[in-house]
C-alpha cells in the first residue's frame, strides 16, 4: 500500500545508478551491512531534487555513511495458523502458515525505502538493529509466511518511530484459489472470498519466460474479473501462455475503503495465492489451466457482480 523506492548495489567506488525514475523530489538512503545482516553504516538525504530530459539539471548526490552507533532494537514475535505438532503425531495442514522473515522499511514522505530482511527463527522470533530515524521518518515492518501449498501471506505494522522487544505479528490464513473460468482473450477470473474484511482484490496477470513482465493489474471489491477485450484491443494472444496471481488486501480500522483509494493506503494484511498458469484458447477451443494448489470452485453462477478498474 506504499510506494517502495527503487534499489540498486554500489560498485567497489561507491557509484550506484537508480533508473525509472520520473521528476520530483526524492530521499535517498545508502547503507552497508555486516557478515551478520545488521547495518553498519547509515545515511540520508531526505530531498534529492531530479529533473530530465534535455534541459536536464540535476546533480547526482552523495552520500556520506557514518557508523551506526546507537541503534534502534525491533524484536518479537512472528505467529503462523493451522501449524500442527508432527513431532506429537499429526499430519501437517497444508495450509497452515509458516513463518518466514520481517522486513524493514524506512517510510519517509510518500515513499519507502526498503532496509533489511531477516529470518523467523523456529519459534517465530526475530530481531534487527536499525539505524535511528530521521526526522519525520518511521519504520514499517512487513512479517511474510508460508502455505505448503505456496500461498504466501504478509502482516504489516506502521508508524514505528522507538525501539520496541515485543512486537506480535500475527499472519492471516492464506488466501482463496484462484479459478480462470474462461481461457479466452476476454478471460474471466473467479474466486471464493476467505474473509469478511478483504476491503478489495487486486489481479495481476504476466507473461511467462525469463523476461517476464507485468502487463496489466485489475482491482475489485467483488470475486470475479474480466481482462478488457474489444475488436481493436486484445490483451491476451491465442496460443500464448500468462501467468495470474490474486492478492487480497485488508486495510486498517483508519483505511479509506474506497475502491480507487485502497492502492496508496496502508495495509495491515495482504494474502498472495500461488501464481496460476493457464494458456489462452486456439480457435475457441478450451485449454486447461495448470492446477491450482488449492481446491478452487466451480460455481460461476455464485459470481458477484464485477465492480473493477
Amino acid at each position: 500500500g506504499q510506494y517502495l523506492g527503487a534499489q540498486a548495489t554500489s560498485d567497489d567506488s561507491g557509484h550506484f545508478t537508480l533508473k525509472g525514475l520520473v521528476p520530483g523530489n526524492y530521499a535517498v538512503a545508502a547503507w552497508t551491512t555486516s557478515l551478520a545482516g545488521e547495518i553498519d553504516t547509515f545515511a540520508m538525504l531526505d530531498e534529492v531534487p531530479l529533473d530530465v530530459g534535455r534541459e536536464q539539471r540535476s546533480v547526482s548526490p552523495t552520500l556520506v555513511l557514518h557508523a551506526v552507533s546507537d541503534p534502534m532494537l525491533l524484536a518479537g514475535t512472528v505467529s503462523g495458523t493451522k501449524v500442527d505438532d508432527k513431532a506429537a503425531g499429526k499430519k501437517e495442514d497444508p495450509d497452515a502458515v509458516r513463518p518466514l522473515s520481517v522486513r524493514a522499511y524506512l517510510h519517509v514522505g510518500d515513499g519507502e525505502i526498503p532496509l533489511l530482511t531477516v529470518p523467523v527463527g523456529q519459534d517465530g522470533y526475530f530481531r534487527m538493529h536499525l539505524p535511528t530515524l530521521p526526522d519525520g521518518a518511521s519504520y514499517h515492518l512487513a512479517a511474510a509466511g508460508r502455505t505448503a501449498n505456496g500461498q504466501t501471506v504478509y502482516v504489516h505494522r506502521y508508524d514505528l518511530t522507538s525501539g520496541e522487544a515485543k512486537l506480535d505479528l500475527q499472519l492471516p490464513d492464506g488466501p482463496g484459489a484462484l479459478d480462470v473460468t474462461s481461457r479466452t482473450p476476454a478471460a474471466v477470473f473467479g474466486w471464493e472470498p476467505k474473509s469478511t474484511s478483504t476491503a478489495a482484490y487486486r489481479l495481476t496477470l504476466e507473461t511467462v519466460g525469463r523476461d517476464a513482465q507485468t502487463i496489466w493489474q485489475g482491482w475489485t471489491t467483488g470475486t470475479a474479473l474480466h481482462l478488457p477485450d474489444s475488436k481493436d484491443f486484445k490483451l491476451l494472444k491465442p496460443g500464448e501462455s500468462y501467468r495470474a496471481t490474486l492478492t487480497a488486501i485488508t486495510l486498517g480500522d483508519k483505511g479509506d475503503q474506497n475502491l480507487q483509494a485502497i492502492p496508496d493506503e496502508p495495509w495491515s494484511q495482504t494474502q498472495l495465492t500461488a501464481p496460476t498458469t493457464f494458456e489462452v484458447a486456439r480457435d475457441g477451443k478450451p485449454t486447461e489451466a495448470t492446477p491450482s494448489p488449492m481446491p478452487t470452485h466451480k460455481g460461476s453462477k455464485r459470481i458477484k457482480p464485477i465492480d473493477n478498474l
